[in-house]
């Protein structure tokens, strides 16, 4: 009883501070302009095949997001097969994005998370 005295007291005379107001809810338009200012820019390279079907959902993806991105074709081009093995390509499509490399596409969920650690 005495502690919640020497409490109540302390509080009334301004020396134990209240616990601070919560901050108002941000509105829509405030949490849409800080997850645009939180994208990094993306810098997407795809490493593939014209030949292979996983490939063309990739681009496809890309192409419905409005997501750049270079290709190289390891099929013709030596010298993307030769980059493409050197970063530890074994299957097609290889993703270098903002420095990271990823291998396969199954489907868009699955790219929508890996673009996510980027803000995207």
């Amino acid at each position: 009883m005495r502690w919640l005295c020497l409490i109540v007291c302390l509080l009334a005379s301004g020396q134990l501070p209240a616990a601070a107001p919560e901050p108002p809810d941000p509105s829509t338009a405030e949490v849409t302009a800080r997850t645009e200012a939180a994208k990094q820019p993306l810098q997407v390279v795809m490493y593939g095949t014209r030949e292979c079907g996983y490939c063309l959902k990739a681009r496809g993806y890309f192409d419905r997001r409005g997501i750049e991105f270079v290709e190289h074709d390891v099929g013709v081009s030596v010298e993307a097969f030769d980059e493409f093995e050197g970063l530890g390509g074994y299957v097609v499509p290889m993703f270098v994005i903002n420095g990271s490399i990823s291998h396969g596409f199954s489907n868009d969920q699955e790219m929508d998370q890996r673009l996510a650690a980027f803000g995207w």
